[in-house]
């Protein structure tokens, strides 16, 4: 009879998670929640028996790892908002040489952008690039070190002089 139970309150919160992202528009970040909560809700790893306590947990939890992964995208740089072409790119979690959708303008300014900030990170040192790189792929501080073999401090010292270089170079380019 338990598992009777479990299997409605699967269902229930199924249907419930499937009429929300239904409902939502398409990118919104409720519909990303729902969808995202719906894959949490199929694990046969929950099992919760009250269809209540079931979809709070799956839409909580799918809420905490949607805007956590918001959080890691490669913030490159506190001056690089979604106003420059690079800003969107990096905040779109594009790596580095994919193409990006916009005009051509767009496109040859954001490519200069990143070829003046690699340049100048090249001039730091070998791994200096692999950090922006690591940076423009959305890895994570501790994924960059691994893939390194260097410490987790090295990797955040490396991106914060990415950042000092990034806004130099955006605040020159703004004042052009």
């Amino acid at each position: 009879m338990q598992g009777f139970a479990w299997d409605d309150a699967r269902t229930s919160v199924i249907q419930r998670l499937q009429s929300i992202s239904g409902k939502a528009s398409p990118g919104t970040e409720t519909s990303e929640i729902a969808e995202h909560a719906i894959t949490l809700a199929l694990s046969a790893v929950r099992i919760e028996t009250s269809p209540g306590l079931f979809f709070r947990n799956v839409w909580r939890n799918s809420r905490h790892v949607l805007r956590r992964s918001r959080r890691r995208r490669p913030l490159i740089i506190d001056a690089l908002d979604e106003s420059t072409p690079l800003g969107r790119r990096v905040l779109a979690g594009e790596a580095p040489g994919t193409a990006v959708i916009g005009t051509p303008e767009e496109m040859a300014i954001t490519a200069d952008l990143e070829q003046r900030i690699r340049a100048d990170v090249s001039r730091l040192n070998g791994r200096a690039s692999e950090c922006f790189d690591g940076l423009l792929r959305g890895e994570t501080v501790a994924e960059t070190a691994m893939r390194l073999n260097t410490t987790p401090r090295y990797v955040r010292h490396i991106r914060s002089k990415i950042r000092q270089i990034a806004r130099r170079l955006t605040i020159d380019a703004r004042a052009a």
